[in-house]
């Protein structure tokens, strides 16, 4: 993972073998990513497919014949520190791998407020939790209006209480939190 070794080498392989011009930063870029893995891309390619499937399957709907292509290339920092996307042997090495270490601590500095936790909403807290956002174990000192200091983390907001209904498409909550509210689940 993250390895600027690995990726200069791929680079070169593939100027070998290629004919025509290569780019060799684009293939340095994808040396370094091909292993990593960003939440929210994982989760737009996956909603794509399980809803290809439903058409495929039910026959309502007509699926999707040609080419998708999707990137988001412009979340790829430049490769110039090779220590910043190196692994360090902790559950984000995978997106460090794609965004660097600079990125990831600012993720897991920041605080967020969600409004809802509906299907969009618990699916949008499974991205923000799996990216580490708000889980920075320093407390940050960022003034506010009121001049206090607030702590990185996740704030959610919900007015509905979990119904027996909801535990099939909400997949953070179970059994045991029916009755409960949404925010406090």
């Amino acid at each position: 993972l993250g390895s600027k070794e690995d990726a200069v080498a791929f680079a070169g392989l593939l100027a070998e073998k290629m004919t025509g011009e290569v780019d060799a930063s684009l293939a340095m870029d994808f040396a370094r990513c091909c292993s990593g893995r960003v939440t929210p891309v994982n989760s737009v390619i996956g909603g794509i497919a399980a809803q290809e499937v439903l058409k495929a399957i039910s026959g309502v709907f007509s699926p999707i014949h040609q080419f998708l292509y999707f990137d988001a290339v412009e979340l790829l920092p430049p490769m110039d520190q090779s220590n910043d996307f190196a692994p360090q042997g902790d559950r984000y090495d995978s997106l460090r791998a794609v965004i660097g270490q600079a990125a990831v601590e600012r993720l897991q500095e920041q605080r967020w407020f969600v409004v809802g936790a509906g299907a969009i909403g618990c699916e949008l807290l499974k991205n923000l939790a799996l990216m580490g956002v708000g889980s920075a174990n320093n407390r940050l000192k960022m003034e506010d209006e009121g001049g206090t200091a607030t702590t990185p983390g996740i704030v959610v907001t919900d007015m509905d209480s979990i119904e027996r209904s909801n535990l099939n498409r909400q997949f953070l909550f179970r059994p045991k939190d029916i009755g409960k509210s949404k925010a406090v689940a």
